[in-house]
């Protein structure tokens, strides 16, 4: 027999009083604090709250009424007659010993970390492989949109010259492996200076400045092969996905609903200001550099244009084409060795 103290509310009122409860095999016995006797209940059909740390404990009584209790050992030798809730005694165990505590924890972050660093891009990347076309195309044209209002101005590049680079342009495309469709275009814009990016749908972007830094058209091999890369890996459209992935992961955590369709508006910001992961542009520089070999034996030319766009730049991050994620030397020296490589 157990014997503890409780807080009796008989489910008519919100009165609370002091009571004295013994256990005697299956039976509850409920008395005031001077002994008078007050009621009874089977104790196989009252349901006990699970455990939950050390919060005070509730007996719900068939007829309504409910004890509260604070004693949690006299509760745990009422749950020897209580199989309602295994599970939850379970949890119960296990948030009483701190060790598994922060083991767990350290496990949660470990496996959020596993999943952002290599589940989302994984998903991305297949996420972004089975866009239709024309949704690519309608991404592409509102990012476009937005980029001409807030960044471009009109080209004052001689028709000559847009012709000349046009064709070079297409003749590059038709050596590219793949069935998209790409399209070059020219833009003034004093804000991104010099530069070159591309939009998931193929449109390809060069700056006037750009177009006069080039000391040939055999130049822009490199840059229009680097863009077509990330078009073709669909790097635009996974950095989407890997965004918003990472941001629902943050809301599932703390609440902050980020929709992907703000997320896919964000592209021109995210080209202009942040460019390419490292990986995204060693992949486009690495398909770049065995084309340029293939078709030139060399990459010489593109080494030496990126080269004259970082001194430009100053060495400071930008995007695409003389982006510093990775940094430009790096960029460089990898071109040098794979020319080693492959020759």
């Amino acid at each position: 027999m157990s014997r503890f103290a409780a807080t009796l509310f008989d489910g008519k009122s919100s009165a609370a009083r002091t009571v004295n409860v013994e256990q005697d095999g299956k039976t509850l016995r409920i008395c005031g604090r001077d002994g008078d006797f007050i009621r009874s209940a089977p104790l196989g059909g009252c349901r006990i709250t699970p455990p939950l740390g050390n919060t005070r404990r509730t007996i719900y009584l068939p007829d309504g009424a409910r004890l509260d209790i604070d004693d949690q050992d006299a509760v745990a030798g009422l749950e020897l007659y209580d199989t309602k809730h295994p599970g939850m005694k379970l949890v119960h165990s296990l948030e009483s010993k701190w060790g598994l505590v922060v083991f767990s924890l350290a496990g949660l972050v470990f496996c959020v970390w596993l999943f952002i660093a290599y589940g989302i891009p994984f998903l991305a990347d297949k996420a972004a492989r089975s866009v239709p076309a024309a949704m690519t195309e309608t991404v592409s044209d509102r990012a476009f949109s937005q980029l001409d209002k807030r960044f471009l101005e009109k080209t004052e590049l001689p028709k000559s010259r847009i012709a000349e680079i046009r064709a070079y342009f297409e003749d590059i495309a038709g050596d590219m492996k793949g069935d998209l469709h790409f399209r070059l275009l020219f833009r003034k814009s004093p804000q991104i200076g010099a530069n070159a990016l591309a939009l998931p749908s193929g449109k390809v972007l060069v700056t006037d400045d750009l177009v006069k830094m080039a000391e040939s058209r055999k130049e822009f091999a490199g840059i229009f092969a680097h863009e077509m890369a990330h078009v073709q890996e669909r790097h635009g459209l996974r950095m989407v996905f890997q965004n918003a992935g990472v941001f629902f992961v943050v809301s599932a955590l703390f609440g902050d609903v980020v929709s992907a369709t703000s997320l896919g508006a964000a592209l021109p910001t995210m080209l202009l200001e942040r460019g390419y992961s490292k990986q995204f542009e060693r992949q486009a520089d690495l398909a770049a550099g065995k084309y340029l070999i293939r078709r030139m034996g060399s990459t010489k030319l593109y080494r030496r244009i990126l080269q004259r766009l970082a001194e430009k730049s100053g060495g400071n991050s930008a995007p695409s084409i003389i982006s510093t994620h990775p940094n430009v030397k790096n960029r460089i020296l990898r071109l040098k060795t794979l020319e080693k490589t492959r020759k």
